[in-house]
């Protein structure tokens, strides 16, 4: 049997994290989701975890490390710069989207503000993402 991809998230609101875990719950029978609150946490998950990461789901504003110093540590591990990264933060200047761009996301998606959005949200990720979309081939662990 074929492993579920996992999309690991790197949340640090609790109240926005519970609502990711209850509109994924819709799409449990396609992917595993692991929750951490910030990039130190997600960082020592990737160096230490034995379970491959399909993809990683980050926010900007995290304690300690922001999401950018976070996505260039992840681009610096030789093992793990092949991971598709999504930024999904609330701000929406240009500017700053293109510098997340250049800091190497795949892509960038505004935060969703209601939790039908964010369902909806879900549903457009595992589409393409997994659907469609051809990720690196091998699961490095």
């Amino acid at each position: 049997m074929k492993a579920k991809p996992c999309f690991l998230v790197v949340e640090d609101d609790d109240n926005y994290a519970a609502l990711l875990e209850r509109s994924h719950q819709l799409h449990a029978d396609t992917c595993q989701l692991k929750v951490v609150s910030s990039a130190e946490s997600a960082l020592d998950y990737l160096k230490e975890s034995y379970s491959p990461i399909d993809l990683i789901i980050v926010d900007f504003d995290l304690p300690g490390m922001n999401g950018f110093s976070f996505i260039d540590c992840i681009r610096s591990l030789p093992s793990r710069k092949h991971l598709p990264i999504i930024m999904v933060s609330s701000y929406s200047h240009t500017t700053f989207i293109d510098t997340a761009y250049s800091h190497g996301v795949n892509a960038y998606i505004i935060k969703p503000n209601s939790y039908e959005k964010l369902v909806q949200l879900w549903k457009v990720i595992i589409d393409f993402w997994l659907l469609r979309a051809s990720l690196y081939p091998i699961r490095l662990r």
